[in-house]
This record gives C-alpha cells, sequence and structure tokens, in this order.
C-alpha cells in the first residue's frame, strides 16, 4: 500500500520532491533537483507509492514553525532543506531564520539522510538533537554560528559521509575532531580560521575523497603538514595564501581529479609540480600570475579536460599551445589579453564544448568564424 502525508490545507509548508530509486546515487548528489519527481507544493494530502523517499524544500512558514513537521508524519523524508539561497523555488524576500529550538522538532524524521541548514542561527546548542538522526548522511551547516562542541554530537552520526562547516566558528579542538571522524569523503572548512596545523588533522581522515579549505589561511607549509592521502580527489585552495613551494605535495596527490589553485600565489615556475597529477581533469588557476609559459607544462597533463585561465596573462601565443590540448573540452578565456588572431589556433579543438571569451579583444567576426569551424561548441 501507499502512504499519505497530511499537510495543513490552508496553506504550504514548501516544495516536495519524490526520490528516483532507479538513478545512480552519485547523480543525485550532484543534482539533487534535477532528478527528483517535482510532486508540488507541501499542502493538504499527498498521496505517495509505496516505501517513497521524498525530499521537502521548506518555505517561510515550516521555519517560522518547524512544529509543523512534527505534526504532520513525515517519516518518509529522505531531504529536508531550509536553504535561504535565492535561487532556491522557496525563497522569501524576507526570509525566516531558523534556530535551535526549530530542530528539536526533527528528531522524529529518523529517516533523513540528508538536512540542509546554510545560514540559520544554529549553535552548538541545536545540534545535540541531531544524534537522533542515525541515518544522516549530508549535513549543511555552512555560515552557521556552530563551532568545537558540534562536533562532539556530530561524531556520534555513524553514516555522516558528506559534512559543510564552510563560514562556521571551528577551531582547533574542533579540527582535532574532525580528523577522527574517518566515514567523511567530503568535508568543506572554507572560510575558516583554519590554518596548516589545523590541516595536519584533516589529513588522519581516513578515506577522503574531497576537501574545500578556500579563502582559510594555510600556505606553503600547509601540504607538507596534510601528508598525500592516496585517496584525495577532488581539492579547493582559491584564496590562500598557498605559492610555487607548496605546489609540489599537491602534485603527489595521484588520485587529484579537480584543482582549484584560483586567486592564490601560484606563478610559471611553480606549475610543473603539477605533472606527477596524472587524473588531473580539472584546473583552476583563475587570478593567478600565469602566463603563456605555464601553457607548455599543462599540455602535458595526458587527463585535462576543463582549464580555466579567467584573468591570466595568456596572450594569442599561448592559444597555439592550447591548440596541440586536443583533449579539452570546457576551456575558460575570460579577460585575457586574445583576439582573434590567436583565436583561429582554437579551430582544430573539435572536442571542445564550451567556450567562455568575455571582456577579450575577440570581436564578433572571429566568434561566428569559431563557431562555423566548431558547430558543436558553446562559444560565450
Amino acid at each position: 500500500m501507499g502512504v499519505t502525508l497530511r499537510f495543513p490545507l490552508e496553506s504550504s509548508l514548501g516544495h516536495l520532491y519524490l526520490f528516483d530509486r532507479l538513478l545512480p546515487r552519485q547523480l543525485l548528489e550532484l543534482f539533487p533537483r534535477e532528478f527528483y519527481l517535482d510532486l508540488g507544493e507541501a499542502s493538504g494530502a499527498v498521496d505517495l507509492p509505496p516505501d517513497s523517499r521524498v525530499r521537502l524544500d521548506c518555505n517561510k512558514t515550516t521555519t517560522e514553525d518547524p512544529s509543523l513537521l512534527y505534526r504532520s508524519g513525515l517519516e518518509s523524508l529522505v531531504e529536508l532543506s531550509f536553504d535561504l539561497d535565492p535561487n532556491s523555488a522557496t525563497r522569501s524576500t524576507d526570509p525566516a531564520i531558523l534556530g535551535d529550538q526549530g530542530l528539536g522538532y526533527l528528531r522524529q524524521l529518523s529517516g533523513l539522510q540528508a538536512l540542509y541548514l546554510p545560514d540559520h542561527d544554529i549553535t552548538d546548542r541545536g545540534i545535540k538533537f541531531l544524534g537522533a538522526l542515525q541515518e544522516l548522511r549530508r549535513l549543511d551547516l555552512n555560515g552557521t554560528q556552530v563551532g568545537d562542541e558540534a562536533l562532539e554530537h556530530l561524531q556520534l552520526l555513524p553514516f555522516l559521509e558528506t559534512l559543510d562547516l564552510s563560514r562556521t566558528r571551528i577551531a582547533p579542538p574542533g579540527f582535532r575532531r574532525l580528523g577522527l571522524m574517518h566515514g567523511i569523503t567530503k568535508l568543506s572548512v572554507a572560510a575558516t580560521g583554519a590554518t596548516d596545523l589545523d590541516l595536519r588533522q584533516l589529513g588522519h581522515i581516513v578515506g577522503l575523497k574531497e576537501l574545500n579549505i578556500r579563502s582559510t589561511n594555510i600556505a606553503d607549509r600547509a601540504f607538507d603538514e596534510f601528508g598525500t592521502p592516496t585517496s584525495l580527489e577532488v581539492l579547493n585552495v582559491s584564496e590562500t595564501d598557498l605559492g610555487d613551494a607548496g605546489l609540489a605535495s599537491i602534485g603527489g596527490l595521484k588520485y587529484l581529479r579537480d584543482l582549484d589553485l584560483g586567486s592564490t600565489h601560484v606563478t610559471d615556475q611553480g606549475l610543473a609540480a603539477l605533472l606527477p597529477a596524472t587524473n588531473l581533469e580539472t584546473l583552476f588557476l583563475d587570478e593567478t600570475g600565469i602566463s603563456d609559459r605555464s601553457l607548455a607544462v599543462l599540455k602535458d597533463l595526458p587527463s585535462l579536460k576543463r582549464l580555466s585561465l579567467f584573468k591570466t596573462a595568456i596572450t594569442d601565443q599561448g592559444l597555439r599551445i592550447l591548440s596541440t590540448m586536443n583533449g579539452l573540452r570546457e576551456l575558460c578565456l575570460i579577460e585575457t589579453d586574445i583576439s582573434d588572431v590567436g583565436l583561429r589556433s582554437l579551430e582544430v579543438l573539435d572536442q571542445l564544448e564550451q567556450l567562455a571569451l568575455w571582456s577579450t579583444a575577440v570581436t564578433d567576426a572571429g566568434r561566428r568564424r569559431l563557431e562555423r569551424a566548431l558547430p558543436d561548441c558553446d562559444v560565450g
């Protein structure tokens, strides 16, 4: 038999989506809304097939009175989002803020696997209520007020894999606790006070695959402390003081697929250290000190498919080198010193799918010529 969710008749609690059990879990993590069946507003009686798994994107009504969730009997919920993102379908012009007390009403949602609480007024006191959510796998606390004490409670969640602590108050004691959470595979501590020594603690997490330490206080010694865990595949160190000396350890991450070095201090002299990273597919070098010289190094990365050179010193001469990189699928050249002359070199890249050229000297005529040569490429 199916199940019926009963919401208030007079108002909606948000928007409902039905989880497609046939799709790979990885797709659902990357593009949750695209791969959920839209069930419409969470209002009145909603009939579901047997064993349904549901996501609710809460609106202002629910955020102001989360006890409505407690009274609605939502044991089928797999994901619950209180996301205040301006692009959210449930965004209000005057958003309500969820506090610690509101988390107490979530304890009955024992099947919950993903919970999104970015930018809400959540502190360590509220996190204790999440201990009842023993199936929780993904937790977003980005921009909340949580600190080190919260990690004591999060350590008790046996299946937690993805944790976003960006812009929180985590300090060295919290980083030490994180180092003991060996089930974590995806972690963000962006825009925290993380230092090189804190990164040493994160290096103890067995099986860590994705790490975001953007806008932290790390520098060149960070990865000497971190070591070179073989599991790391995705790394974001943008907007840090990392320079050429710090790239040697990063190049030793042999399974690294995605690296963001944007707005760091790396230069042409340091990029050769990345050559051992033969699995690297995506590289962001935005607003760094690299020039055409670096492209002679990058062409020797055999797996590179996506390259962003936004606001670097790349010229038409560098595009001749890029023309030898036949594996490129996506290329960003926004705010570089290129023109129609150099653009002709890229006409041989028949695998290219996306090319961004805004704020360059490329003319409309040059753009049209490239579009004729590469009809399957989206030129922006």
